[in-house]
């Protein structure tokens, strides 16, 4: 080879060694990074009226603070209670023959449904998640700091920083593609997230106040439900509401069913259609599918990362698609 042809390639492989290095460096902290920047754009509604009277500095610490009031502290609360709930059901067996008398029921034959082995592997997929997260307390507290940190930044920098992202995007009309993107953003936090905390919230109330005895585990797999298109909290409350009936608990069975059509017709149906609203909407099978390879390629923060990263490369790739 040449010494002018081996000139030409030296700096691209400097270049292409340098990207390798960084993201060597950085591939540990991509979750803490992106749960930043998510948390960054939720919150930056309630950034902006607070800097409006306060420091911008301030204003990001509040709004971390926040973070950390509303989602930190109760989720490690909810974790211990959750493992020592689902550690219970597994190892007494009542939730198992809950099932099996649930799936015998004529709906669910009909529907060819086999409720028992659904449940039994998110309830093992749910247990051996909260039980990673409890062994890596160490590290979740790292990740809580570079989070902290990362929110601190995007929200104090975020016009620059996205400008900055802009000016990337492969497209020739860069601000209608950043829009798009925006919208599905919105489309997904909103109305699939939010949606999920809100049937947990519903669902733990009305169950604790029921008498229902898996009270924490049972609107933990509602919510996760929540993300996977089709199922929605039908698949819990109703055979929870048929075994009550069976078993003449009336009160207990009269709270799951009310408790349940809350969930189903007035958060899964018209809260739902109401927080997306008119904007990008994302298919459902792109939804499954993130989830799906976002939870075996990041773990439990997958079923939020994962359909936004699918929905972004297919908007991006329709993008370049139609400019061709």
């Amino acid at each position: 080879m040449k010494k002018e042809d081996l000139s030409k390639y030296i700096p691209v492989s400097v270049i292409l060694l340098l990207i390798l290095i960084s993201f060597l460096m950085i591939k540990n902290f991509l979750i803490p990074l992106i749960s930043a920047f998510i948390l960054a754009y939720l919150l930056k509604p309630v950034y902006d009226k607070l800097k409006v009277s306060l420091p911008q500095g301030i204003s990001a610490i509040i709004c971390i603070l926040i973070v950390v009031t509303l989602i930190f502290a109760p989720l490690i609360g909810l974790i211990s209670g959750i493992v020592s709930q689902a550690s219970g059901s597994l190892n007494s067996g009542i939730l198992f023959s809950f099932l099996k008398k649930a799936s015998e029921t004529t709906v669910f034959q009909t529907l060819n449904l086999d409720l028992s082995l659904l449940m039994n592997k998110t309830i093992e997929f749910l247990i051996s998640i909260l039980t990673n997260i409890t062994l890596h307390i160490p590290s979740f507290i790292i990740a809580t700091v570079i989070t902290s940190f990362g929110m601190y930044y995007l929200l104090i920098d975020w016009k620059p920083f996205t400008k900055k992202l802009i000016k990337y995007l492969p497209s020739t009309d860069k601000e209608a593609l950043a829009k798009d993107i925006s919208k599905i953003t919105k489309n997904l936090i909103y109305g699939t997230l939010l949606v999920a905390l809100v049937e947990f919230i519903i669902a733990l109330a009305g169950f604790w106040i029921s008498g229902v005895q898996y009270f924490l585990l049972l609107p933990a797999i509602i919510a996760i439900f929540a993300f996977i298109p089709g199922f929605g909290p039908l698949i819990v409350w109703f055979p929870l509401f048929i075994i009550e009936l069976i078993q003449q608990n009336y009160f207990t069975a009269i709270g799951v069913l009310i408790t349940g059509l809350i969930l189903s017709l007035g958060v899964d149906i018209i809260f739902r259609a109401k927080i997306s609203g008119r904007g990008a909407k994302t298919h459902p099978l792109i939804i499954l599918v993130g989830i799906l390879g976002g939870i075996s390629l990041f773990g439990i923060f997958g079923f939020i990362i994962g359909p936004l990263i699918l929905s972004y490369a297919i908007e991006i790739l329709e993008e370049i698609a139609e400019g061709q």
